[in-house]
């Protein structure tokens, strides 16, 4: 073989290694989607597409952060609206209560159904959404409100949960609260501050109508504050969700504007990647051709 083809065997042996490695590379950036199979082949795209990365994997903790706070006012306000329903019919037993004409037959069966009531109010209150109690606020340790039964017959109902609501972060340095609490400052069924209990009010009225008394003057105020008191929480509630929604929708907007991004930097074109892999098959296999005919040439000359 003389020099000169000796060269040329050299070069196209190594133009078909350079077009092998182009083809697998293109092979490889199709099957992976990645338009750079190296960092270092694009390392602005590639640690922008990265930090888009992380901010995407953050915003799916908040999220799933949000979907829960929805979900816990969700199930509040179905709280908040079972209570009123029990306020509205112990205002309307109250009203009957006060007739004077209620016999001693109907006044026990009056207390017997609030008797029933106040049993629903307490599971209200003490109701569990999975491991926490949903009126608890930020005492997780505990039935929020305990009950003293005597002869089956509940006498007192004291709240023993936590005074502030619950938190949760919904984003980078935001944390928000959420819920409701039975009882405490605020509270749905006993709120300290405006001096309302509705829980110990229904007993009250109960026991009023067992002892064959009108109920207490102050029964109507009382079952009106209460009412008033739950209307505020279960707006308040609603306003949350609102504030959920919208951060939903902020969130979901981010990520898709990160995805495409992310997708024009670093994510492969697959018909510009199958036109350039096409191109590249034709490539090696033209030099597979030219190689193999050099070789001939080359034996040729030696016989």
């Amino acid at each position: 073989m003389r020099v000169t083809e000796l060269s040329s065997s050299q070069l196209l042996n190594s133009q078909l290694l350079a077009n092998r490695e182009q083809l697998s590379a293109q092979q490889l950036r199709i099957a992976s989607g990645n338009k750079y199979t190296r960092r270092s082949e694009a390392p602005v795209e590639t640690s922008i597409a990265a930090d888009l990365n992380r901010r995407d994997l953050r915003n799916d903790q908040w999220l799933a952060n949000v979907e829960d706070l929805s979900l816990w006012e969700v199930n509040t306000q179905f709280g908040i609206e079972r209570g009123m329903s029990n306020l509205h019919r112990l205002r309307e037993l109250t009203v009957t209560a006060n007739n004077g004409t209620a016999s001693a037959e109907q006044r026990s069966t009056m207390a017997a159904e609030i008797d029933e009531i106040l049993k629903d109010m307490a599971d209200v209150a003490n109701t569990r959404v999975g491991d926490s109690y949903l009126f608890g606020g930020d005492q997780l340790g505990q039935p929020p409100m305990a009950v003293t039964l005597v002869d089956d017959r509940i006498t007192a109902m004291t709240y023993q949960g936590g005074d502030s609501q619950r938190e949760a972060r919904i984003g980078e340095g935001m944390t928000i609260g959420y819920g409701a609490t039975a009882g405490g400052p605020a509270g749905i069924f006993a709120a300290s501050v405006a001096g309302v209990d509705i829980m110990q009010t229904a007993i009250d009225l109960r026991d009023a109508l067992l002892a064959g008394d009108q109920p207490p003057d102050t029964v109507f105020d009382d079952l009106d504050d209460g009412i008033s008191t739950m209307a505020a929480h279960l707006a308040q509630s609603g306003l949350r969700q609102q504030r959920y929604d919208s951060l939903t929708q902020r969130l979901s907007a981010q990520q898709l504007t990160d995805s495409n991004r992310r997708d024009a930097l670093v994510s492969t074109d697959m018909s510009e990647a199958a036109v350039e892999l096409s191109r590249l098959q034709v490539t090696f296999q033209a030099s597979l051709q030219m190689a193999a005919s050099l070789q001939k040439l080359s034996i040729v000359n030696f016989i």
